[in-house]
């Protein structure tokens, strides 16, 4: 059995294995719905999608349309009738999130970027990179505090928690009963939070190597290199997760393990009971 990854839904979990893909979702009136389907990966079809760092790309790619599919099914199995909303309704949810995702984190940066170049001549492109990091991370960490404010990511964030405590329990080998499970961290090396910090981190190191570029031509190279960073990225995380007590990768991850602070939160029991529900079909 490989790895095995979760997301956190709309009043229920999603859990991922290598064969199959499981959601669990509680309905307005209380039940606890479970499906199972099979998981067929891209890079089952393209060999060469399974090479490192193109395998991180497609991971990507694999993650985000299994958890819109997912978001949407349990948006509508946890609501009324009358609150339910269509796959266009989705879609255009997601196109609008995404053009504001790149708005935020690549134009923005972008254009500080090219303010700092203009204006500070004299500063080296290392440090243009990194300033520039840093000001996107602090645009990343201003994102996520704002959702503590939000009345429904509070349950989104639990069921995150119920997940990485369910995950963390099945890779020590505990029995998966509630009580058991939720002795175990909230925190978990793997989780998406880490990956999007590791890859603020790594993005700051490839653009380093490629210069001063006009804020347009920055935009283009940064969107053309996100296969790139991204599949670095997830190399990084594979890596740190099979030599956990190594001290530099320890040191490497731990901001994206103190941001998990924000993203996750302690579980209800009935939000683990969903969690090992949708666990146990796929393991």
């Amino acid at each position: 059995m490989g790895y095995v990854g979760g997301q956190a839904l709309v009043e229920g979990v999603l859990m991922k294995g290598d064969k199959y893909v499981s959601r669990a979702v509680y309905t307005p009136a209380g039940d606890l719905l479970v499906d199972k389907h099979d998981f067929h990966s891209i890079s089952e079809k393209i060999v060469i999608f399974k090479l490192p760092i193109l395998r991180g790309f497609i991971s990507l790619i694999d993650m985000l349309k299994m958890g819109m599919s997912a978001l949407l099914y349990s948006v509508n199995i946890s609501s009324k009738d009358e609150e339910k909303i269509s796959k266009n309704e989705m879609t255009s949810s997601l196109l609008i999130s995404m053009f504001f995702s790149v708005a935020l984190f690549v134009v923005m940066p972008a254009v500080f970027f090219t303010y700092l170049k203009n204006h500070f001549s004299s500063m080296n492109i290392i440090l243009l990179n990194l300033s520039e990091g840093l000001f996107r991370i602090s645009v990343f960490l201003s994102f996520l505090i704002s959702t503590i404010f939000m009345k429904d990511m509070r349950s989104v964030y639990e069921f995150h928690g119920a997940e990485h405590k369910a995950v963390n329990a099945y890779e020590s080998g505990a029995n998966l009963s509630v009580t058991e499970v939720q002795k175990y961290s909230r925190i978990h090396t793997r989780c998406g939070t880490s990956f999007l910090m590791v890859v603020l981190f790594v993005s700051v190191f490839v653009f380093t190597f490629i210069g001063r570029q006009s804020v347009f031509t920055r935009i283009g190279l940064k969107l053309l290199l996100l296969p790139l960073i991204s599949g670095i990225s997830y190399e990084i995380i594979r890596f740190a997760a099979k030599h956990n007590k190594n001290v530099f990768l320890k040191v490497l991850l731990l901001p994206g393990l103190l941001i998990q602070r924000i993203t996750t939160k302690n579980p209800s029991d009935r939000q683990v009971e969903a969690a090992i529900a949708a666990l146990q079909e796929v393991v």
